[in-house]
């Protein structure tokens, strides 16, 4: 069992055949999530999407060390996907009104929510 540090609470959502962790947590009293990874040797790096107003919340993530997950901003629900470097791009769906990314496979492909 684990915490990120500082946190309020914190979730596992996503894990990896190598057991890297991805979830979201909340820190100072605050509702709104952040991102964070755990690697195998149990050191945790945070995250946010720059821009999110409403939070940062990993939902999958594959053993490449992807992940894929949603956030909030004046805009709407967006999904997202960081790349083990550290960037993270936006997923929007021309058409949809939100955008949750729930998953993604070892070769890449992500699952997504539309509504």
């Amino acid at each position: 069992m684990f915490d990120v540090a500082g946190a309020d609470s914190s979730d596992a959502y996503a894990i990896t055949q190598r057991a890297v962790v991805a979830g979201p947590y909340t820190s100072n009293g605050s509702n709104i999530p952040h991102g964070y990874i755990r690697d195998a040797l149990g050191n945790i790096t945070t995250f946010d999407v720059k821009g999110a107003t409403s939070g940062t919340s990993p939902n999958g993530i594959n053993d490449h060390g992807t992940i894929v997950g949603i956030y909030g901003d004046a805009g709407g629900t967006h999904g997202f996907l960081r790349r083990p470097s550290g960037k993270i791009v936006s997923i929007d769906v021309a058409g949809s009104s939100n955008t949750v990314a729930t998953a993604i496979n070892k070769p890449g492909s992500i699952g997504r929510l539309l509504l």
